[in-house]
């Protein structure tokens, strides 16, 4: 089943959106929102409540030490054994979030990078920090 994805900017309504779909159409919320992903910072942050998260499924919400680094790449790899797993039991997966960069690797994974070219490289490291500094 493909996800829902419900962005927008910051207390624009999309946790409670999310609600009123997932109890509509049986679905699972998963959480693409940087900072809700942290553990201690549900107030700050405006996390959906314990009461709201029992009211249906809710996942990675406060699942990450705050003295860990997450980037786009680490989210996705959170994110897509949620999402598969919620559709494997036939509900909608609804991703909710504003983190742009998120949302982005998440539906369409990484921009490919232009491979390097070895000649320039080598043309490069032949050069002194001096010359190096004086081309930027």
């Amino acid at each position: 089943m493909n996800p829902l994805f419900i962005c927008g900017p910051t207390a624009s309504g999309k946790s409670s959106a999310a609600l009123e779909i997932a109890d509509a159409c049986h679905g699972e919320i998963i959480n693409a929102d940087a900072f809700q992903l942290y553990r201690g910072l549900e107030t700050l942050t405006a996390a959906p409540s314990p009461q709201e998260q029992a009211l249906v499924p809710h996942h990675l919400y406060s699942v990450i030490d705050p003295t860990e680094v997450l980037d786009a790449g680490h989210y996705r790899e959170l994110a897509l054994p949620v999402l598969a797993e919620v559709a494997a039991r036939g509900k909608l997966p609804i991703v909710v979030g504003g983190s742009g960069l998120y949302l982005k690797f998440l539906s369409h994974g990484p921009s490919p990078l232009p491979a390097a070219d070895p000649d320039l490289r080598s043309e490069l490291e032949a050069l002194s920090l001096a010359e190096l500094n004086r081309r930027l």
